[in-house]
């Protein structure tokens, strides 16, 4: 199932080399607030050549994110059962990007999002 989700880029994290076969990972942090009065940040992840899709995007821009839902359960131990989710991303469409002015500042236009950060199923409508 794919989702999408609107939010500004915070930072993404380098890119690690997991499992045996030494698969390119990396995740990144999304501010997907909207008009709540408290933080609400994403960290997604991206495998192989989409590691790469973050590497131009600046702090603060607003962008799309395409991802699936992932999880699986985690026996911890005889009583213990763990479900562990993975945003996985493979698609980012910017929105809004930051650009900088002739002073040297960076000069955002702040723009709501439609859907204020309400994630949106392959269909584009808002899943809640």
């Amino acid at each position: 199932m794919g989702l999408s989700i609107e939010g500004r880029f915070l930072a993404a994290g380098t890119i690690e080399r997991v499992g045996k076969n030494n698969t390119p990972k990396r995740t990144f942090k999304l501010d997907i607030q909207g008009n709540s009065m408290y933080d609400n940040l994403a960290e997604f992840t991206l495998w192989n050549t989409d590691v790469s899709l973050v590497e131009n995007l600046r702090k603060g821009e607003r962008i799309d994110v395409h991802f699936n839902l992932n999880g699986r359960t985690w026996q911890k131990d005889a009583m213990t059962e763990v479900v562990i989710m993975e945003l996985r991303a493979w698609k980012i469409e910017i929105i809004q990007r930051t650009t900088a002015t002739i002073n040297g500042g960076n000069n955002e236009t702040s723009v709501e999002p439609e859907n204020n950060g309400i994630p949106k199923g392959s269909d584009g409508k808002d899943l809640f």
